[in-house]
């Protein structure tokens, strides 16, 4: 996303606990001492290995981890691919009103356990681009705060602060999602946008690893179709409401509602803050009205498929294609850039 500014962090963002975490695979896989191998000789040729080419490779971990996981998130092989060093988890970024110091890794903590929980949820709901054959007692592993899988086939990605000296956040395709500290800092003090804005923000983010893993090809060529980046970002929008209504209406949300019950709120207000209207720029995200209603219809679609069918099914693939799907419908009936109806 562009420039993002600020929410009631230390308010209510600190406070906000969900129970899901990243998990390595099991010595049970059958696949760990080849995974464990190829790791190995990524060492010694001194080319280590991002997310999407473990991945590729058949190294096997699944979930959402610290950029600084170093069994799992190789250092370099971040440094390689985003081009400088990630922040240090010990890195003050400022000290609550208590006193209390805020630092990096507490606030990547914060974010690592919802996008673990969103990673589980749709391969429970039939997810084969995350894990094509997950263990057949997953769905009992939900709200559970340890996670061990024996997994054969599955994606992970890995989540830190970086300093792109401006504030922004960036998803990679090898698998990374950045975000300048400064977007944590501003988010205090808008009053337009929600305590949970900066989830929605990183919910947004994680979309984007969801087009690259399903080989969107308005995320992954936009070059060779010499479109804007206004596709992929309203797709985006529109798959983070979808994403944020999967999650508040789970059953087994009802204990932590500060999540669920604010957090499509936080997703409109980011989405209206941050719509610009630069038409001719080949970063052009879509407007305030378009990025909201594609969020919005995100929201109804998910709602309308859970409330008449579960679920199973609600996967990354079925709302990318739904979302896609309305971007290009729209477009040709109402034309760009979007109008509000008179």
């Amino acid at each position: 996303m562009q420039r993002l500014l600020r929410s009631l962090l230390v308010s209510g963002l600190l406070l906000c606990t969900v129970l899901a975490v990243g998990v390595r695979a099991q010595p049970a896989n059958p696949n760990v001492a080849r995974s464990l191998a190829i790791l190995e000789l990524g060492r010694k040729n001194r080319q280590p290995l991002s997310p999407m080419e473990k991945y590729q490779q058949g190294v096997h971990f699944f979930g959402a981890f610290n950029v600084h996981d170093a069994a799992v998130c190789n250092q370099a092989a971040a440094d390689r691919w985003v081009g400088k060093e990630w922040i240090d988890d010990a890195e003050v970024l400022f000290r609550r009103d208590d006193g209390a110091r805020i630092t990096t890794g507490d606030l990547v903590a914060r974010f690592v356990p919802p996008l673990n929980f969103l990673m589980v949820r749709l391969v429970v709901n039939g997810d084969a681009v995350l894990s094509p054959n997950p263990p057949a007692s997953l769905l009992g592993l939900i709200g559970k705060s340890t996670l061990e899988p024996d997994w054969t086939y599955a994606r992970h990605l890995c989540f830190g602060l970086y300093d792109f000296s401006e504030t922004n956040a960036v998803s990679y395709y090898p698998g990374y999602i950045a975000f300048e500290p400064q977007l944590f800092l501003d988010f205090q003090n808008n009053p337009r946008a929600n305590r949970l804005s900066l989830h929605a923000v990183v919910v947004h983010e994680f979309a984007h690893q969801l087009q690259y893993w399903n080989r969107d090809p308005y995320t992954l060529d936009k070059n060779l179709l010499r479109i804007s980046s206004r596709q992929s970002e309203l797709t985006a929008d529109c798959m983070a409401g979808a994403l944020l209504t999967m999650y508040a209406l789970h059953p087994r949300n009802e204990g932590i509602p500060e999540w669920a019950g604010v957090s499509i709120e936080g997703l409109l207000a980011v989405t209206d803050l941050f719509g610009d209207y630069a038409f001719a720029e080949p970063d052009h995200h879509g407007t305030p009205f378009e990025r909201t209603t594609a969020a919005q219809h995100g929201v109804v679609m998910a709602r309308d498929y859970i409330n008449g069918r579960g679920m199973a099914g609600l996967t990354s693939a079925y709302m990318l294609n739904e979302c896609n799907g309305f971007i290009l419908r729209t477009d040709a009936q109402a034309g760009t850039p979007w109008q509000p109806k008179q």
